[in-house]
Parts: C-alpha cells; structure tokens; sequence
C-alpha cells in the first residue's frame, strides 16, 4: 500500500500510522486486546465526527468543500 493512499475515502492513510504510531500505538493495541478478551465496548468505536473544511470562502455546496 502506498504511504499516502487510505483503504477507502474516510480512512487514515498508512502515512498517518508510521508517522504518528508512537502515539496511537498503546490505545490501537487496547483496541485489539478487548476485542479478542470480548470486553469491547462497541460504542466507543461506532460513531464519528464529520468536519467540512472548504475550499473556497463562502462555500455552500458540498462539492466546496474538502471530504
């Protein structure tokens, strides 16, 4: 996979793990570990934030705006 291609459009690309994994690195494998114990709160996952940020001053159609 190419550093700068996510999986899919709302995905992180690989570039954001290598470059920021000593961060996210322990809250990832908590992740897994209570997924396989089964202890995960599916919730806390579920849900995201959507943030439009525009292009252009004075957007007002979607497609002004970076997805």
């Amino acid at each position: 996979m190419a550093r700068d291609k996510a999986l899919r459009p709302d995905g992180f690309p690989a570039l954001f793990y290598q470059d920021f994994w000593e961060m996210v690195k322990l809250d990832i494998i908590d992740i897994f570990e209570e997924f396989f114990d089964g202890t995960l709160e599916i919730e806390r996952i579920k849900y995201a934030q959507v943030v439009l940020i525009p292009k252009t001053q004075g957007a007002n159609t979607v497609y002004q705006f970076r997805l």
